[in-house]
């Protein structure tokens, strides 16, 4: 799957999960996990990432990323 808006915001801002998680109230563990991607957030987790990004990462970008293929489509027989 490609990377998770979080993870992209925090590449592209240079900053760590754990900085960002201390610099916002958030859990480092949680943090973590939604930059991976294991976790998506719910909709209060998302709308706080956006206010704590100043809307570089918005719900909307969670939902265009998770309705992406994970797989390739097989070709037809």
């Amino acid at each position: 799957m490609s990377k998770t808006p979080l993870r992209r915001y925090l590449e592209d801002s240079d900053q760590s999960a754990e900085a960002f998680a201390a610099r916002h109230h958030f859990s480092p563990w949680t943090i973590r996990h939604y930059a991976r991607g294991d976790k998506m957030p719910s909709f209060k987790a998302q709308s706080a990432i956006s206010a704590a990004t100043d809307g570089a990462v918005t719900p909307n970008d969670w939902m265009e990323w998770s309705s992406r293929p994970t797989k390739p489509a097989s070709a037809a027989a």
